[in-house]
C-alpha cells in the first residue's frame, strides 16, 4: 500500500492498482484504471519509496508498473488498458534490461 497525500487529505493507494507515475512540474500524477490521484513530489523521492516494489523508469519523469505492461515495442510500452507510455533514448537499454529481469524473477 501506498499512502498518497493529496491536499490536506490521504489516499491509501495498492500498489498493484498503480499503472504508471508521471511527474508534471511539482507534481507527481499516480494513474490507475479509474482514476489519477496527485502528491508533490519527485520522481527520485517516489523510486526511494516503491524500490522494493520495482517500479521502471521509463524516463526522466515516468515510471511504470510492470504488472500493467501488455506489449513492449521499441519506443514504447503498452498498458493492459490500452494506454501508449513513450521511452526515452537515455533510458531504453536500462528499462530493457531492468524490464526482462523483473520477467525472469516474476514470470517465471
Amino acid at each position: 500500500e501506498y499512502y498518497l497525500k493529496e491536499g490536506r487529505t490521504t489516499v491509501v493507494l495498492k500498489i498493484k492498482d498503480i499503472e504508471f507515475i508521471e511527474k508534471v512540474n511539482n507534481y507527481l500524477f499516480f494513474y490507475t484504471k479509474k482514476e489519477k490521484y496527485r502528491e508533490r513530489g519527485t520522481v527520485a523521492g517516489i523510486e526511494k519509496k516503491l524500490c522494493k516494489c520495482r517500479f521502471l523508469r521509463l524516463s526522466l519523469g515516468c515510471l511504470v508498473n510492470p504488472i500493467h505492461i501488455r506489449e513492449l515495442t521499441t519506443h514504447e510500452v503498452i498498458l493492459q488498458s490500452g494506454k501508449h507510455l513513450p521511452i526515452s533514448r537515455r533510458y531504453r537499454a536500462e528499462f530493457r534490461s531492468n524490464y526482462y529481469s523483473w520477467m525472469v524473477d516474476n514470470v517465471g
